[in-house]
């Protein structure tokens, strides 16, 4: 493979020194009037890329043989051993040494690249789905309450349940809330990572045209440290799932309405306690973040069969109750711990307590001591009802001007 004559050339004996110490494929092209597009030299990388052990297996093949150039820098690298081939990047420089008839290619695979390209535009089509889905889901559901309000107003019976809108209005806000930060937060993705591809494109662009890509790659370097690269590979997928399950919750908050007595059957599955609390804090964040402390007293427990999404609304419907229980600053306690043949949670918060003639009423539906339009009085019904389907209660103590406690329990059956 190596012509008799180029190695002669001191100049280009460095090259090929160089290049066997190079990170990226190279390939260097005989060109002169005799022969044009013949393999002189590849250093290892570019080897390791073709799968071969040695020069020999590529002698007397010619650059066109095993590259399929394409467009925007891009081609297809052939092969021969096994008839495949892999996308590649490659840049061209023809003649860099004026005194040596070699052409200089540059060939980095980027499988990978297009791989996470492709994965990136399904992402972004498959999000633009979601978000037309679940604003036509918000809409049926607001359609659906409203009618649902305007029949129950109708009947003296039910004329309790006025105040309907407002308070599906307050329990829908908390999951349309995070979809919103949750698409804020996406498209922000999207600004950081488009401005690395800017990055790569510049640097190209400099390779092809020979100009000194170190200012561009230290940019590039820069630019991957402060958008964080990594966080967001790890966080996307979050964000995405954690999207999803507020619009399914606003699905179940419409079912828990058409009958607050009966919020439906849910197969139980494995859950993790702990996990399911961070979860709905991670929901509820909004509400808690500006008044309240957290404090966290877990004891290890096992994972136990229910219904994670049952528990998490109850665990909502507490933990929104003691951030609005606090008036200024304070903080919620979460204690756990295995008691019987039951897991018990212990939500207590440091707001103003609940009065003695009061508490004993506080689970019976359409009780609220909150101002018209900020409560349905639903909400603890809904969760005692939830319990007592998972096998479980919540009871309640409180000490006016000094705090609540909600304790719940949950049965322990291990998987």
């Amino acid at each position: 493979m190596n012509s008799p004559h180029f190695f002669h050339s001191k100049t280009a004996r460095i090259l090929a020194e160089t290049a066997a110490r190079a990170g990226i494929g190279i390939v260097l092209i005989q060109d002169s009037p005799e022969i044009t597009g013949e393999i002189l030299y590849m250093n290892s990388h570019m080897k390791a890329l073709c799968l071969h052990s040695g020069q020999e297996a590529l002698a007397g093949k010619t650059i066109q043989e095993i590259l399929l150039a394409g467009s925007e820098g891009r081609g297809l690298l052939l092969l021969p051993e096994s008839g495949e081939s892999i996308p590649v990047e490659v840049v061209h420089c023809p003649r860099p040494l004026e005194d040596t008839p070699v052409d200089i290619y540059y060939i980095r695979d980027i499988s990978d690249q297009i791989q996470k390209e492709k994965q990136l535009i399904e992402y972004s089509h498959n999000l633009e789905r979601m978000v037309e889905k679940s604003t036509r889901d918000l809409q049926n559901t607001l359609k659906n309450l409203k009618e649902t309000q305007s029949q129950l107003i109708q009947s003296e019976k039910m004329a309790s349940l006025g105040q309907l809108a407002a308070g599906v209005a307050h329990e829908i806000n908390n999951p349309v809330g995070f979809v919103k930060s949750n698409l804020g937060t996406v498209r922000d993705y999207f600004k950081d990572i488009f401005e690395l591809f800017d990055a790569f494109d510049s640097l190209e662009e400099n390779l092809e045209n020979g100009k000194n890509t170190a200012e561009t790659r230290e940019e590039i370097k820069k630019i991957r440290a402060r958008i964080d690269l990594d966080f967001i590979r790890e966080d996307h997928q979050a964000v995405i799932t954690e999207s999803l399950e507020g619009m399914e919750r606003v699905a179940r908050i419409v079912s828990d309405l058409k009958d607050f007595s009966h919020t439906g059957k849910m197969d139980a599955e494995v859950t993790d306690i702990h996990q399911c609390l961070e979860s709905t804090l991670n929901i509820v964040w909004n509400e808690i973040k500006y008044k309240a402390e957290i404090i966290r007293e877990f004891q290890p427990l096992p994972l136990v069969l229910c219904v994670p999404q049952k528990l998490s609304q109850v665990f909502m419907n507490i933990l929104v109750n003691a951030a609005q229980a606090i008036e200024k600053q304070g903080t919620i306690t979460l204690k756990t711990q295995i008691q019987n043949s039951f897991i018990l949670v212990d939500i207590t918060d440091s707001g103003k307590g609940i009065p003695e003639d009061i508490l004993p009423k506080i689970f019976d539906p359409f009780f609220t001591t909150k101002p018209v339009g900020k409560g349905t009085g639903l909400g603890l019904n809904i969760s005692y009802n939830i319990m007592h389907q998972l096998g479980g209660d919540i009871s309640a103590h409180s000490t006016p001007g000094k705090g609540s406690t909600f304790s719940i329990r949950i049965p322990l059956r291990e998987p």
